[in-house]
């Protein structure tokens, strides 16, 4: 009877979470409005990484708030900016548990990576936590140290390592890079990001469920004629 009740309990409690989920309401990156299937944790097809270009998020608006001084002061190149759980139809989970805070400990582990998350943004970490690594199916110590491994695994072009002037090239250049940074990267396994002003904004690249390099799915570079990387 004990046995019983405790799985009456357990489908109650995923009815009453899971079912939150089932529309996001909001996702921070710059992929068009999707319909969102229901979210449930390790149901997913493929990870995305994403990594930040500093010297054009540091002169944004968004850049200048005390919180980011830390990165936007610290001369840096490539950020990430998070280890996105991924569906191949081209949506994504998101908020597949509890709020959580990331303790120092934890938040270390992708401190230290190489690139590292940006420093000084407790924000920045506890969001990607909530919004993704809980949809990873690891656990909070385990999708911190799938970021760092995520991130070891990608060379950074020395001309983008830690750039001291504007970088001034176009699309295929910056791909081109990439590629021969990195044995066994296609350029169908990364996509650019820019902003409205064809500025690099973000490098993503699609990674399986083991970490290993992965055609992206439904996800197209901005296959911009040419950007300026910002200093």
């Amino acid at each position: 009877m004990r046995v019983l009740n405790f799985s009456i309990a357990t489908i109650f409690m995923v009815l009453v979470f899971g079912s939150g989920n089932v529309f996001a309401r909001k996702h921070h990156n710059s992929f068009s409005t999707q319909a969102f299937q229901q979210s449930i944790t390790g149901a997913f097809d493929y990870y995305l990484l994403s990594l930040s270009w500093s010297p054009a998020f540091c002169s944004s608006k968004a850049g200048q708030k005390p919180e980011k001084q830390y990165q936007c002061h610290g001369h840096y190149g490539f950020v990430i900016h998070g280890l996105w759980p991924q569906y191949s139809k081209g949506q994504y989970p998101q908020n597949c548990g509890p709020e959580a805070h990331v303790p120092e400990e934890v938040s270390a582990i992708a401190l230290q990576a190489v690139p590292p998350m940006p420093p000084g943004d407790d924000a920045l970490i506890d969001h990607e936590w909530r919004v993704h690594g809980t949809c990873s199916g690891l656990n909070m110590k385990q999708y911190f140290t799938a970021i760092k491994l995520a991130a070891s695994k990608i060379a950074i072009p020395a001309e983008l390592g830690e750039p001291k002037q504007p970088v001034r090239e176009d699309f295929n250049t910056i791909v081109k890079w990439f590629i021969d940074s990195n044995p066994g990267l296609q350029k169908q396994m990364l996509q650019v990001i820019t902003d409205k002003y064809h500025n690099l904004s973000e490098v993503r690249i699609c990674f399986d469920k083991q970490l290993n390099f992965l055609s992206c799915k439904n996800k197209k570079s901005s296959d911009s004629l040419s950007f300026l990387p910002v200093q």
